[in-house]
């Protein structure tokens, strides 16, 4: 960790290398190092810094390695314990967090404000010993050529971050027949009671642990593995790596650049039953469609630890501000690809009916108070725990918001919005803060390589995910 963090000093990606250093210690070592005992190790790796023209004397030596003790001491001691945090897994997540920019709580904004003064320290002692970075540093990555005019009319058939999420289904299952299953509605039947069982509550107090209790019955039951018959010999078998809801969990991922996101192996958050929470879900469909986070910065897949549902509702303010909250307009309301948060739970919108929020025949102002989601067209995609912890799922939205009190009413609210945008022809932006809906903004700068999935090549020859 030490070699890994001093080794970019002077170098652009400092800062990153000193995130990856310290997760890439909590993912293979599953502890929480010791600053104090790490101190040592930085002066050493320290003294094989070159400044130019003079030598780096004990007196300077000594500053730089109080400035790195002290950011390791927030990282490693401050940190988990302001969030009272006992295990690998779970600073790993914090700190995940801090890097892609969260600051929903306060304790995260003051821990944000604490780094980025420690690392501001850093980089001023050493552009005034005038260190340079000890190695050619990456070329910049080019952004993407603009999509030639008929790719353009395949990226608005399937809008990218849909493509995302629907790939990410598909590689989850291991079948090109997941695409093909009916939408879930409330008709779908429940996974067989004694296929999932609640064996305790998270350690956040809020979320259930869930494991399986008998395999052939959720194999047999659950809606995306009950009509897979037989598997390709490219994919991994339904019965040997079988997926459900896992609250906390997420992928597994390193922090190497090429590093995929893993459905498939355990990441440490959740449970050991494998499955994806929804901020993960939603997290890996963006990364996989080449979608960014924050312009011009590519997404890492280790990343996906510390995105949350909360970070949504006010992307700009979280590190997002490649997400935007929409705009009703008269003619144009909820789209495909947008992402829905309320504290707990985000999702994306599938796909779109003519009249997504039931409101062609509204004449009068009065009648928007009237609007309900019963009326609703379009369909949600989501990791969730509806149908007994049936995970990654697509669900007719009418049916799937009564099981989900906060977004029922915070989407009936943006459907009274689109009412007036378009009863009063005047745009509407609302900014309920129980609920946003944001939208990708696709630009140049907020594209850049996809991060892979594991076992993808099962998947990619499947005709629903043509574009």
């Amino acid at each position: 960790m030490a070699s890994d963090t001093t080794g970019s000093v002077g170098c652009n990606n400092f800062e990153s290398e000193t995130w990856d250093a310290v997760n890439r210690y909590l993912i293979e070592q599953k502890e929480i190092p010791s600053a104090r005992e790490l101190k040592p190790y930085l002066r050493e790796s320290l003294k094989e810094v070159k400044i130019p023209g003079e030598v780096l004397t004990d007196e300077k030596l000594e500053a730089l390695s109080q400035n790195f003790a002290e950011l390791f001491e927030i990282l490693l001691s401050e940190a988990p314990q302001t969030a009272h945090i006992r295990d690998a897994a779970s600073l790993l997540g914090l700190l995940s967090a801090l890097e892609l920019g969260d600051h929903t709580t306060a304790v995260k904004v003051r821990l944000q404000s604490r780094v980025q003064s420690q690392f501001a320290k850093i980089h001023k002692q050493v552009t005034a010993l005038g260190i340079q970075c000890p190695h050619p540093e990456p070329t910049p990555e080019p952004e993407p050529e603009p999509q030639p005019p008929a790719e353009q009319e395949r990226a608005n058939a399937t809008p990218l971050p849909v493509y995302g999420a629907r790939f990410t289904l598909a590689t989850a299952y291991q079948s090109c027949q997941a695409l093909a299953e009916p939408v879930l509605d409330e008709s779908t039947p429940e996974i067989a009671p004694e296929a999932v069982k609640i064996t305790g509550t998270h350690p956040d107090g809020v979320g259930s642990r869930r494991m399986i209790g008998d395999l052939r019955s959720l194999l047999s039951s659950h809606p995306y593995y009950k009509n897979i018959h037989a598997y390709e010999p490219q994919c991994l078998r339904g019965s040997s790596y079988p997926m459900i809801y896992d609250y906390g969990g997420k992928p597994y991922a390193t922090t190497g650049s090429q590093s995929p996101l893993n459905l498939f192996r355990d990441a440490g958050g959740g449970t050991s039953v494998l499955g994806t929470d929804c901020s993960g879900f939603i997290y890996t469909g963006l990364a996989t469609a080449g979608l960014r986070l924050s312009p011009n910065k590519n997404m890492k897949a280790s990343g996906v630890n510390g995105i949350s549902a909360a970070m949504y509702l006010e992307p700009q303010d979280n590190g997002m501000s490649c997400l935007a909250k929409i705009t009703l307009t008269p003619t144009s309301t909820l789209q495909a690809g947008d992402i829905v948060a309320v504290p707990g739970h985000v999702l994306m919108i599938d796909s779109v009916g003519e009249d997504p929020f039931g409101i062609k025949d509204v004449k009068a102002v009065e009648e928007c108070a009237n609007v309900e989601s019963k009326n609703f067209d379009f369909v949600v995609i989501q990791s969730s725990s509806n149908k007994n912890a049936v995970g990654i799922n697509r669900y007719v939205a009418k049916d799937y918001l009564t099981t989900s009190e906060k977004m029922k009413a915070g989407l009936e609210k943006y459907a009274y919005y689109a009412c007036l945008a378009k009863v009063k022809r005047q745009n509407q932006r609302p900014n309920l803060g129980t609920l946003s809906v944001i939208r990708h903004k696709l630009t140049a700068g907020c594209r850049g390589t996809r991060i892979k999935l594991a076992q993808e090549a099962c998947v990619q020859s499947c005709p629903l995910l043509k574009r």
